[in-house]
């Protein structure tokens, strides 16, 4: 291979690969002025049209254990190992999760996913036993909201 050439397969089109953002915007979930970005799952009209819970839990089961972006309030990494099956009675979104929390090491429990991170309040969980084994509580735009606890602490 003469130099400047590319390995085979490793060619570039100049084009950026789907769903990365460039530099300098922020990624939905992170950011710190509260506002949601155009378009998801706020009626908005941008590019990616409203999000549901329902569309939110099936991009979790689907892809939560290739995330490498996912990080507490705190900013821990996590690192799913396993998303947990899906919850299919009262209660979490997802059962039995397996997480790898920097700093705190193996966790397993349940997981409860929500648009807003004020909706683990607003749906009255804060006060439901069947929330008390929820490790995760995944919000896709957080927000000033108090911290969701459970019913146990």
């Amino acid at each position: 291979m003469s130099s400047g050439q590319k390995p085979p397969g490793r060619q570039s089109s100049g084009q950026k690969p789907p769903g990365r953002q460039s530099s300098g915007q922020k990624l939905p979930g992170r950011q710190s002025s509260g506002q949601k970005p155009p378009g998801l799952g706020n009626g908005g009209g941008g590019s990616l049209g409203p999000i549901s819970e329902a569309q939110l839990a099936q991009l979790w089961r689907r892809r939560a254990a290739r995330s490498r972006a996912l990080r507490t309030e705190g900013g821990r990494r996590v690192q799913v190992l396993y998303p947990g099956r899906p919850g299919v009675t009262a209660g979490p979104d997802f059962r039995n999760a397996l997480l790898l929390v920097e700093g705190a090491g193996l966790v397993q429990g349940d997981v409860e996913l929500h648009l807003r991170q004020g909706d683990w309040r607003a749906h009255g969980h804060h006060t439901d036993p069947n929330y008390n084994g929820v490790a995760l509580h995944a919000a896709l735009w957080p927000d000033a909201a108090r911290p969701a606890r459970t019913d146990s602490g």
